[in-house]
């Protein structure tokens, strides 16, 4: 395997909290892994849909408005209907009955 080095610039005051983060990832012997799962995750993100900060905040949204559904008393989206099987029941009350006539 070949190997190419690529070269770009940063700005020590612009890019400062960048600057720090990748001195920590050099330390840690991660800073190029880290860049090419980056640029990865940017130049394709049909490839990594893990990476892709929409996607998860769509979701994030679809959890909450659950959650807001449910402090409210209402039924979530995509929720089953409420309600007992008119069957199970009869046979729950059934069971019921005989267990206290004893």
């Amino acid at each position: 395997m070949s190997r190419q080095r690529q070269i770009f610039t940063l700005d020590t005051d612009h890019d400062a909290a960048l600057i720090a983060r990748l001195a920590d990832l050099a330390g840690q012997g991660k800073k190029s892994e880290t860049i090419r799962a980056a640029l990865y995750a940017y130049l394709f993100p049909e490839q990594h849909p893990s990476t892709d900060t929409r996607a998860i905040l769509a979701e994030l949204a679809d959890m909450r408005a659950e959650i807001a559904a449910i402090g409210q008393g209402q039924r979530p989206p995509g929720a089953p209907a409420a309600g007992e099987d008119p069957a199970l029941a009869a046979a729950l009350d059934a069971q019921l009955d005989d267990f206290f006539s004893t």
